[in-house]
């Protein structure tokens, strides 16, 4: 699922897209490197460290495991699409 909302990412128009993921599959890290050869669209992606307090009793702290990834996306347009 991860993979398809980073492929429309790609198609988007020439605009920032931005989506929150948890920790990326390896079939993920496979399809951005050939969203990158084929669009020529590059992600960044910033971690998100921050400590959440955990609810148990201990108190213990759990990292919040997630990404945000942001790209330009390529403005992609089907040119077969009859227009009137």
């Amino acid at each position: 699922a991860q993979s398809l909302v980073l492929l429309l990412m790609c198609l988007t128009p020439e605009d920032v897209s931005r989506v929150r993921l948890g920790t990326l599959s390896p079939y993920s890290v496979l399809a951005l490197r050939l969203f990158k050869e084929v669009f020529q669209v590059e992600f960044q992606i910033t971690t998100n460290t921050n400590k959440q307090q955990g609810g148990n009793d201990d108190d213990t702290e759990e990292m919040d495991k997630t990404i945000l990834m942001s790209c330009l996306g390529s403005g992609y347009r089907n040119m077969t699409k009859a227009s009137t």
